[in-house]
């Protein structure tokens, strides 16, 4: 992809035809003032694709870390759940600590 440099005074100028030659070409110009990179000019069709590639980098970045996060064990889940059901059954009961855990944990 080759990227037309052209002065913000020039641009000024000619944006009609600029305009027209990053919609209907496909070209990409910079836009400099100053001698420095301003701004970039393509067209929507180029924009959009480029917005599409960052989503899909990222959600790419998004899956390889928590790739990385460490898993829990089936067993720790199932303490984790059993602890929260019990603490549960227990505010709902109101009684914590005379109910034995059997009782704690058979339906009512």
């Amino acid at each position: 992809m080759a990227v037309n440099v052209i002065p913000i005074s020039e641009a000024k100028k000619n944006l009609s035809a600029v305009v027209s030659e990053v919609e209907k070409e496909k070209k990409v110009y910079c836009i400099a003032r100053n001698s420095r990179a301003a701004a970039m000019l393509v067209g929507i069709r180029k924009y959009n694709s480029l917005l599409e590639r960052i989503e899909d980098l990222e959600d790419i970045r998004d899956m390889l870390e928590a790739q990385k996060e460490p898993k829990k064990s089936f067993e720790q889940n199932k303490r984790k759940l059993e602890r929260e059901e019990l603490g549960f059954k227990a505010y709902n009961i109101g009684v914590v600590g005379s109910l034995s855990r059997k009782e704690l944990y058979s339906e009512r």
